[in-house]
């Protein structure tokens, strides 16, 4: 009972996640009211807007209220992890492509950047990792902090396949951030996943075997990584390689898609920084 009541203080933080809900939907509840006839246009070209200033508003207003210090990011040591992240996002959304699901791109791409990829994985970060996870180590390990955190990440997001989705990537952010205590590392992470999901909009066969490919590549990194340095900076040299004559071939697709490779390369390279 006393466990209970500790898991449901420690939710206490989600407040902040239904104020900007809250907020976007009344915006738009009265807006309906005025003007329903291009409700559309406004949902299209304007909610994503209002979104991104609620968030910062929170942003700032939680880093004061809580003292969060932004360090640089920890890419030497976390790079397997945000491989995996990168990765499995790609298998992911290419799955749901296949199924027919792929994100609409009938938005502002730069506003869907802005909103997706820098504010609202910095808000969700700073909820999702750094108060609640730092709430529930107070009565819980490091390991059921960061399971129960994901379940709660998950059920946020109020759709079965994204909610699975969450699910593995938060298992991921939340190891990150318990790993150095530093929320820019899980930030990134969150980036570059939520960047790629918007990137790539077909379906490549080459891009997802590449996934299962570096999904594999990433969990064994990790593993090795703690018994043998050396050895894990072997078998990624000739993984590495591998990347490279792929890369050769495989500038000529899609540009999206193509980010994707980049992206590996890029990380691969901040090993040795």
């Amino acid at each position: 009972m006393n466990y209970l009541k500790q898991l449901l203080s420690s939710l206490k933080c989600l407040v902040y996640i239904l104020i900007e809900m809250g907020l976007v939907f009344l915006i738009t509840f009265l807006y309906a009211c005025y003007n329903q006839e291009r409700l559309e246009y406004y949902i299209i070209h304007h909610v994503s807007i209002i979104s991104i200033v609620i968030n910062i508003i929170l942003i700032v207003f939680l880093i004061k209220k809580y003292h969060i210090k932004i360090n640089s990011p920890s890419l030497k040591k976390n790079y397997p992890y945000i491989y995996f992240a990168v990765s499995f996002t790609v298998f992911f959304n290419l799955l749901t492509i296949l199924n027919g699901k792929a994100i609409s791109n009938k938005y502002n791409i730069y506003i869907l950047i802005i909103s997706t990829c820098i504010i609202g994985p910095i808000l969700e970060e700073i909820i999702f990792r750094k108060l609640l996870c730092d709430s529930l180590n107070k009565f819980n390990n490091k390991k059921s902090t960061i399971l129960i955190s994901s379940l709660i990440f998950s059920v946020i997001h109020l759709d079965l396949i994204k909610s699975l989705y969450a699910f593995i990537v938060g298992l991921v952010y939340g190891t990150l951030y318990q790993k150095n205590k530093n929320i820019i590392d899980s930030i990134v992470a969150h980036t570059a996943s939520n960047l790629i999901v918007i990137l790539i909009h077909n379906f490549d066969k080459t891009t997802f075997i590449l996934s299962i490919f570096c999904m594999l590549i990433s969990i064994s990194t990790i593993l090795i990584s703690n018994t043998s340095t050396k050895k894990t900076c072997k078998i990624m040299s000739s993984w590495y390689n591998y990347y490279y004559k792929i890369k050769g071939v495989y500038h000529e697709k899609n540009i999206s898609n193509n980010i994707y490779l980049h992206v590996f390369m890029w990380l691969w390279k901040q090993r040795s920084i």
